[in-house]
This record gives C-alpha cells, structure tokens and sequence, in this order.
C-alpha cells in the first residue's frame, strides 16, 4: 500500500515525525487495512472542513503487475463557520452557522439570543429558526435564524450552539454578529442650469475597516447607475472615524437637462461587504429641491374677495423675503389687502395675497421673492386675479307645467367653464340633476361662448306644482373650474315672476262696409298656445282662413311680454252690421283647452246733406254718424281737402263733435267762421272731408273720408238787349 499527499506526490513513509504508516495483514476474510497515522506537526497544517491523501496498491504476489489506481482517503475536520449579517436597522436580518466535517447529522442545535438572554424558541417574540439538514456531499449542516424587524435596531451578537456525538462535541457555541447601519439623506438645493450637481446619501453605524456597498437608481426598480463619466459619477465614500460613510451620486448636464422642479428624486440602497449574503437595503429617497415659483390664480365673482397664492418650491429653509405687487406696480398693502408671507414646510414655502373685494376687470399682481440658498433676489411672478360676473333677467313663469330658469356667468374665456351650484334658499342643500323621472330638477352647466355661460335650472313639473306665491327664488353660485382652488362665489338670486292666464278680446268699431280686424290677446303664457280658431256669430262654425274673405292668424308668442295675439281679418261684404265673433284657445301650460271669448265687431253709417249757405256770414256743415252706442260717441276728424291735416278750432273753424242721441245718432258740425265764408265765390260750391274713428275701440280704423258739401247764395241777374219792339228774356 503507497499513501500520497497529492495524486503526483512522493509515496510516503513511516518517518515518526509527520507519519506513522502500518501495512496491515490480510484477515481471514481477505481484508486488509492499510493505516496512515498523521502526526501533529503536520495536523497543524491542515485545515476543515476537510482533507484528502491518496491510497493505492500493488501486488506483492505478482510484483511485475500495475499499481493501482489512487483511491481518496478523506478526513472530515469538525468545524463551525458563523455567517453574520449587516442590515438596514429596522429590517429582517438573517444569521447561520456552517457546522462542517459532518458524516452524520447534528445531535442536538439552538440559538442564544446576545447578553446571555436565553435560548431561543422557533417562531416565538417574532424569532424563527431551523436547525438545517445534512448535506453529506458536502459534510455540511446550515442552522439558520431570521431575526424579527424589532430586534435589528442595533448590533447583537448572537450564539448557535450544537452537539455532535461523531466528532464528540457537546453544547459548541459559536458567536455570530447581527450588525445594522442607518442610512438618511437630507433634500438638497440644487440648480438645474449649473453642471455636476450632487445628492449625498449618508449610511451610519458601520465600523470603520468596512464600507458598505452603496447603490444608485433612478427609479424604484431600476438598474443600479454606474460611473460612466457622461450621465453620472458615484463616488461610494470611505467610513469616518465616526462611523458614517457618505456617498455621493453627481449628475452630470445631460441628465441635469431632463430633470424638473419642484423635486426630483432618486433612490439609494446599501448592501454589507463585510457580510455579502446579507440582503441588500430598502431604497432611501434621496430628494433634490429645485427652485421654482408656481402662481395659484383665482378666478371669482366680481366683488367678492379672492385670494392669489405663490408657491415656491426646491427650498431647505425659509425664504429671505417675500412682498406682492399691485397691477400698478405699488405695494400690495394697507386697506383691502391681507398679506401672509407664509411658512417654509417640507421643502416649500407659500405666500398669500388676499384682495377684500375684486375689481370689475381681470388684473394681474406680482409677487416677489428672494432666496439666499437659491441666490434668487427679487424674482418676480405674475398672479391672475380674474374675475366674472353673474347676471339673470326675471323670468315669466306659470306653475301648471316644468319652467326653466337661467343664470348667466360673464368674462369667461371660451374652453373655461365654471362649475354652476343652484340651490332653493341661500345657504341650502345643492341641488342634483335628476335623470329619473322621480327627480324634480334637470340642471345644464351650460357652456361658454362668446364669453358667457347659461346655466338652466329645470323645474319639473311635480314640483312646480308645489310652489305657490306671485314669484319663486333660486339661489346660483358658481366656482372656477379652470383655478379649482378659488372659492364659490357669493349667490345671486334668479327669479321667475309667476303669470296668469288671461284673455283679452280686442274689438272693433268701424264705418260699415269696410274691413276690419279684431284680436284676442291671451297673457300669462311661457309657451306657445296648443292651438287657436275662430267661431263665426250666432253658432256659424269654425273659420277657416283666406276662405270667404275671413284671414286669421294664430300669432307668436311674446316671450318678453308673456303673451300671444292672435287676429281675424273681417272682409267687407261680411262687416255691414254689428256682429259677435269667438276666439277660442289651448294651453297645455295652463291646462285649459277651448277657452272661448267673445270678440265684437261693429259698425256705424256716415251721412251728410249737401246745405245751401251765405257768404255773408258763419256757416255751419253737419256731418252725421248714426248706429253709434249713446254712452261711446265716436270721434269725429274735419279736413280741408282728403288726407289733409285735420282741423281744429281757431279763427277760421269751430268744431263740435255732438252727442249721440237716444236714437243712436251724433251730430258733428263744423262752424266755418265769416272771414272763412268770405272767400267762396257766390254760387260757388265747396266740400270738406269728414272721418270718424271708434273711441270705445281705440285701435279701430279711422273710417274712410266723407265728403260734406256746401253750396253759396247768391243772385246773379241775366239781363237781354233786343231790337225794340221784340219780345225780351231775362233772368236771375
């Protein structure tokens, strides 16, 4: 038997200092055991978890044959190798014990929790361990124990303990450490427009001979970042005397190019060189501030009070100083203005400008800042303090069917609605659209165009049949949606004034034989009438229009005045006597259907005698108007020539218009004075013109003219000169 310590090595040899080699006999079974004692000056050489010599043979019977090939002999060497940890403070930390040199598994295994606290228990106080299996290829068993979040605040050292029978090892402690670090970073200042800007990422408790790995992202799940002297450079940090290791991520131009304000942010991890099975760390935000301002508009009712805000962010302290500026340029203080320079709050700071009553027009302020870590000094901002206004015409409104009223917002950009709020009394519950039938209001914000917006709230009509009174009030307010942080205006009130329905027959009196037209004036309307005819007299059936004569006309709804006239056209040949007309009516509004109204038309005769009169003195001319009611005389024009400017008393002329006799006649005469009569030739005649036109019926047609004729006195002798003594005619 040849032993070896390597496969090419000299066989050894009994040399009673290293080794002791015993050939050993063959038993009867045909066994031998050939045995290499190591001495201890060369066991000191060795090391676990094992060792291997080479073992092989040859025959002594048959010298001439090979020796065999090398089997290998090992030995496995008892050994406990403590796996430590080095976590972020706070996180599972996990330790183990490599016990090697194993043929078998370990009798017995615990932990033993630092300062002699006592021996642990598997899944109790958050613990949790397992004493491993053997791995025979490798002679190794692993106990492992994971630490629990609460026990990892700071370092300890803790102890496994293990017996094994085969290597005669009863209760062996090994220690193993747990150690944590800290890790912070504090938000940085930085400056977009000024290159190599660094974040610093600072990891504390470490010891002094062992800097952590330190790791760089962009983003939660990102690569890690490596030096590559374009984007980045990482400079990983030493650890201090104090125990903090800072490492500092410095981003280059390219980069900076592509980064924005307020913040921006990257993350930082940590992973132990000491203990490099230990996991590596959460990520640690590391923040860079970047200076910026960003302007907070109002946009509020006219007159109502508004607030403008600055917002200025990338900030580690309190600005130098802050002021606001008026649309003028002057100091935004004293009455009306209230100015809150604001408090520096993780990593910004915000000011305020509160105007007690805005203006009738949008303006712009200013607020100025400075910052002394910025080296900003007096960076101006502009802040819209834009404004609308709201407005409502009262509204016509019945209380039988949905009416909808409208609140109007003014000054508003086009694409800038603002979010409309109607409620019942001031301070009320806001009202919701209704898309069921059970709802009782439909509301559309409405849109803007050309600068306005109409809301339309839409009672329906279950519950405007609810309300009662002469009028109704709704509440509307409105809030921008464009500057969401300005508040809801003061509320204005929009009113439906409520109608009645109503009839008014319109009638005429006119000179018979002429056309004419009467009317009915139907109020209190919202909508169009349902429909409308006339009635011929005495039960003569339903008119049709531009037959007989008859025109008609339904009308259109005056929406201003809350009403629709509708007229009948009488010809002439149907307008010789008094006659009584219906018009007849709908109104689903009002609920009404066929509403029938008498409507008069009637007529009076003109007449005159021509009159033989004097140009000596006065004279009087009668004009005569007859079928005329006793209690309505009508009124009666005298003109000099037809369409003539109408005569009134003076020098020349006295008028008088005449009662109306029990037999329904009225006498109007025209006294012509006798400087007037002195102008008409003797046996001259003339004519003056007469109309009359209803005062009962105002709107009545002024009749056609009648002529009234005056013929002059007068002798004119026709004398005869003949031959004497002939017969002779003469005249007068």
């Amino acid at each position: 038997v040849f032993w070896r310590e390597t496969t090419n090595g000299d066989p050894l040899s009994s040399d009673g200092t290293n080794y002791d080699i015993a050939q050993g006999t063959v038993s009867a079974g045909g066994i031998q055991n050939s045995v290499l004692t190591i001495k201890t000056p060369k066991l000191d050489t060795l090391s676990g978890p094992s060792f291997t010599y080479k073992c092989s043979a040859r025959s002594s019977q048959y010298p001439e044959s090979d020796e065999s090939t090398q089997l290998d002999v090992v030995g496995n060497v008892f050994g406990v190798e403590p796996k430590g940890s080095e976590v972020l403070s706070g996180t599972l930390a996990t330790i183990s014990c490599v016990v090697t040199g194993l043929t078998q598994v370990l009798d017995s295994v615990s932990w033993e929790k630092p300062n002699n606290g006592g021996t642990i228990s598997s899944d109790a106080d958050g613990f949790i361990f397992d004493n491993g299996q053997a791995d025979f290829g490798s002679n190794t068993q692993t106990t492992t124990l994971i630490i629990p979040i609460d026990q990892t605040a700071s370092d300890g050292t803790y102890k496994c303990v293990v017996t094994s029978n085969e290597h005669n090892k009863l209760n062996d402690e090994t220690e193993v450490e747990s150690k944590v670090f800290i890790m912070s970073s504090s938000p940085k200042s930085v400056d977009l427009d000024v290159p190599d800007q660094t974040l610093t990422c600072t990891i504390g408790d470490l010891d002094a001979s062992q800097p952590v790995d330190v790791f760089w992202r962009e983003t939660t799940n990102g690569d890690p970042l490596s030096s590559d002297g374009t984007n980045y450079d990482i400079a990983q940090g030493t650890v201090s005397a104090g125990g903090i290791q800072n490492s500092v991520l410095t981003i280059k131009t390219p980069i900076l190019n592509t980064l924005t304000g307020p913040s921006f942010t990257y993350k930082c991890s940590a992973r132990s060189s000491q203990y490099p099975e230990s996991d590596e760390s959460t990520q640690l935000d590391v923040v860079g501030n970047v200076f910026g301002v960003e302007a907070k508009h109002s946009e509020v009712r006219s007159g109502d009070p508004a607030t403008l805000e600055c917002v200025v962010t990338g900030l580690t302290e309190t600005l130098l100083s802050v002021s606001w500026n008026k649309p003028d340029g002057t100091a935004a203080t004293g009455d009306g203005y209230t100015f809150d320079a604001g408090n520096y709050e993780n990593g910004s700071q915000t000011t305020t400008l509160t105007i007690d009553q805005t203006g009738a027009v949008d303006e712009t302020y200013t607020c100025v800042v400075s910052s002394t870590e910025h080296g900003v000094t007096d960076h101006e901002t502009s802040v819209n303090s834009d404004i609308f206004t709201m407005s409502s015409q009262p509204k016509d409104v019945t209380l039988s069917v949905a009416q909808t009223l409208t609140c109007t917002i003014g000054n508003l950009d086009d694409g800038n609605e603002v979010n409309v709020f109607w409620r019942e009394t001031a301070g009320g519950t806001v009202l919701v659209d209704g898309d069921d039938a059970d709802g009782d209001y439909d509301i559309e914000q409405g849109t803007v165009l050309n600068g306005e917006q109409n809301s339309l709230l839409t009672i329906k009509q279950n519950k405007i049949t609810t309300l009662t009174g002469t009028s109704i009030t709704y509440k509307c307010s409105a809030k921008s949606g464009r500057y969401p942080r300005s508040a809801e205006s003061t509320e204005f009130d929009v009113v439906g004034n409520v109608v009645t329905f109503g009839v008014e027959a319109k009638h005429s009196e006119v000179l018979s034989g002429t056309e004419t037209t009467i009317s009915c004036v139907v109020t209190g309307l919202t909508e169009v009438l349902q429909s409308v005819s006339w009635e011929k007299p005495n039960g003569g059936g339903i008119i049709d229009s531009n037959v007989d004569g008859f025109t008609f006309d339904s009308g259109q709804t005056d929406f201003d005045g809350s009403s629709q006239t509708t007229t009948l056209t009488i010809p002439t040949t149907e307008n010789n006597a008094d006659r009584t007309y219906k018009c007849v009516v709908s109104s689903i509004e009002h609920n009404i259907q066929d509403r029938e109204t008498d409507v008069l038309s009637k007529v009076f005769i003109m007449s005159s005698d021509e009159k033989a009169v004097t140009n000596e003195v006065s004279q009087t001319l009668t004009c005569i108007i007859s079928d005329v009611d006793s209690a309505h005389k009508v009124v009666v024009s005298w003109r000099e020539t037809s369409g003539g400017t109408p005569l009134t008393d003076n020098d020349d002329y006295s008028i008088d218009q005449g009662i109306v006799s029990d037999e329904g006649i009225q006498n109007s005469v025209l006294t012509i004075e006798a400087d007037k009569m002195k102008k008409f030739a003797t046996g001259s005649t003339f004519t003056y013109k007469c109309s009359a036109r209803s005062s009962q019926y105002s709107e009545s047609a002024e009749s056609t003219e009648l002529d009234v004729v005056g013929n002059v006195f007068g002798v004119e002798p026709k004398g005869s000169e003949v031959l004497s003594g002939t017969l002779a005619t003469i005249s007068c």
